[in-house]
């Protein structure tokens, strides 16, 4: 028959496994909301993105399907959860990521919510890369999702690769590296509702995107402050405008000296 003492001992030893589950989690949940404020979402853009999408109204989404309709049906996944700066990068394959910021409950609700509403009724398969858990998704059509939630972030892509290359960039291998006039680059992405930065071969490229009706009106610079050769720029930016997507027209585009930079000014069209 147990002694007094040692139904104690048990119950001493029950609660101070309980406290210490309870302090754990407590502890992960600090890191996970310390992570979320102190981790630079700008320095997880793959140096391998072509184009980035910088939202930070959410009515502008709207306006990006007009341009692009990727990135809104990734975007409109998370719509319930969105938390706004949402960026979403381009490679030169066509391939989209998105990033934002969240926290851990947050990221489970949006999970659940792929798992219920948007994949196949099966488990999602889990994948271990570095500290991060990755969870793919089987859609229809022979398609995946990508999902993760990585030091108070989180990464969703039709493409496995694009977040794995999002979880190995650093400081020192991202998008914005090496870029001339990052002044203009922070105002654009602190005041425009919505920006895009696009790489132009050695050049970056910064405009404020606006849309009234079917017309997308793009003012920016080339963020090359060295760079003032217009005719090299305008085939860059011919090159460019040759790969907007066939629902698009070019109604005009103008290559212009301004503030001691090069100007940009792209007028585009919805064909309907």
């Amino acid at each position: 028959m147990m002694t007094k003492q040692g139904i104690k001992i048990i119950i001493l030893f029950i609660l101070v496994t309980i406290v210490s589950y309870i302090g754990w989690h407590m502890y992960e949940g600090l890191q996970a909301h310390k992570q979320y404020y102190n981790e630079n979402i700008y320095d997880y853009i793959p140096a391998q993105a072509c184009e980035v999408f910088h939202i930070n109204r959410k009515y502008s989404l709207h306006d990006l399907s007009v341009y692009d309709s990727v990135p809104f049906h990734l975007v409109k996944i998370i719509d319930n959860q969105l938390h706004l700066p949402v960026i979403i990068t381009k490679n030169s394959d066509n391939k989209h990521l998105l990033l934002m910021r969240t926290g851990r409950e947050q990221a489970e609700n949006i999970f659940q919510y792929i798992q219920q509403n948007i994949a196949l009724h099966y488990p999602p398969r889990i994948k271990k890369y570095k500290d991060a858990e990755i969870e793919i998704y089987s859609l229809r059509n022979d398609e995946f999702l990508t999902c993760t939630f990585y030091k108070g972030l989180f990464f969703m892509s039709y493409n496995y690769k694009l977040v794995i290359d999002a979880i190995d960039t650093k400081p020192t291998t991202s998008f914005f590296l090496q870029t001339d006039n990052m002044q203009k680059v922070n105002d654009m992405l602190r005041k425009a509702p919505l920006s895009i930065f696009i790489k132009l071969e050695e050049n970056k490229l910064a405009l404020e995107y606006r849309k009234l009706n079917d017309i997308i009106m793009m003012d920016g610079y080339i963020l090359d402050k060295q760079n003032t050769d217009s005719m090299k720029i305008e085939k860059a930016l011919t090159m460019y405008l040759s790969t907007i997507p066939d629902s698009i027209c070019i109604e005009s585009y103008r290559v212009y000296p301004k503030n001691n930079l090069m100007a940009v000014k792209i007028i585009l069209n919805k064909i309907y």
